[in-house]
């Protein structure tokens, strides 16, 4: 074999793939000593052996990495990703801040901060970095998509609808954040954009269910829906819920709207307790006291409505 690191490194893997793990650690040692940047190659190793299980073998080799070039942020972040994989936030956590310090403003390195940071469920640290990242490369799709998520979630629609909508434009085949972005514009009342979304999810996967329950909740709420579309939304959400074997509070919650939106308010009203039954053994009190405070309305024979954005 010629004396040159890639040579041995390529034997290596090829080695490790093959369950040789011995021979191959004897590869890598070698491709290490021939390289003129012995560092590169440790990563690499670490890499491979991490992707063949061997966790132990890839963190010895990692921190001799970071040995051999202690003021890399680069490699900071490197041994940093394998714990995010790993799901060691923490460790991963500790590995980035130092990064952070060796190279500061690398998008890179903030995007992965604000992943860990998002992971601890420190939301306003992740929020901070992940607008670092995008200072630093405005045109982040990942950190566009993870703040628009963050935004949709603690209700900053408007915020959340321009980030996941900018993350469509360059993305358009990621279908869940059509589903994201459907979402955040029924909550904004901007029902016919909301709309679109969802039906455009529908024809590229007929059956998702989010996307057809998205619809039927969004043609049932709308403040001014229409016959046609409550007929809609009642056939939608009685398919939402067979597809889910009837179980779901989520769907009885919008089977139950969609009976409150037809007059329908005594099935309305039995398809919410179900709901809130369900939930509640779920453990999801939230979502039980949500659909109790709807079946309110369908008492007192009032469907659940939000009004139309007029900006549109």
């Amino acid at each position: 074999l010629p004396e040159r690191a890639e040579f041995h490194a390529l034997l290596a893997r090829a080695l490790l793939i093959q369950g040789k793990t011995d021979k191959a650690e004897e590869m890598f040692d070698k491709s290490i000593a021939l390289a003129s940047q012995p560092a590169e190659y440790m990563v690499h190793a670490a890499t491979m052996f991490e992707q063949a299980g061997d966790a132990d073998r890839a963190n010895e080799l990692f921190r001799e990495a970071l040995n051999a070039q202690p003021g890399s942020g680069k490699k900071h972040n490197e041994f940093a990703e394998i714990y995010l994989d790993r799901k060691d936030y923490g460790q991963a956590l500790k590995l980035l801040k130092q990064a952070n310090s060796l190279q500061p403003g690398n998008a890179t390195i903030l995007f992965n901060l604000s992943q860990a940071q998002f992971e601890i469920r420190n939301h306003d640290a992740a929020v901070e970095k992940l607008r670092e990242t995008l200072k630093a490369t405005p045109f982040h799709l990942g950190a566009q998509m993870y703040l628009g998520l963050i935004f949709k979630k603690d209700g900053n629609l408007e915020e959340a609808t321009e980030l996941l909508a900018e993350v469509i434009r360059h993305e358009p085949e990621k279908l869940d954040m059509h589903l994201h972005l459907a979402e955040a514009r029924v909550g904004l009342g901007q029902f016919d954009k909301a709309e679109s979304g969802y039906r455009h999810v529908m024809k590229q996967a007929p059956d998702k269910i989010e996307a057809v329950l998205g619809l039927a909740w969004s043609l049932a709420i709308r403040a001014d829906t229409t016959p046609e579309e409550q007929a809609e939304a009642m056939a939608l959400a009685e398919k939402a819920l067979d597809g889910t074997g009837g179980n779901s509070a989520i769907a009885l919650d919008v089977l139950a709207a969609a009976c409150a939106a037809s007059g329908r308010f005594g099935e309305a009203r039995t398809y919410a307790n179900h709901a809130i039954s369900i939930a509640k053994n779920m453990g999801n009190t939230d979502l039980a006291k949500a659909i109790a405070e709807r079946r309110v309305l369908y008492t007192e024979s009032k469907p659940y409505r939000l009004p139309v954005y007029q900006g549109e």
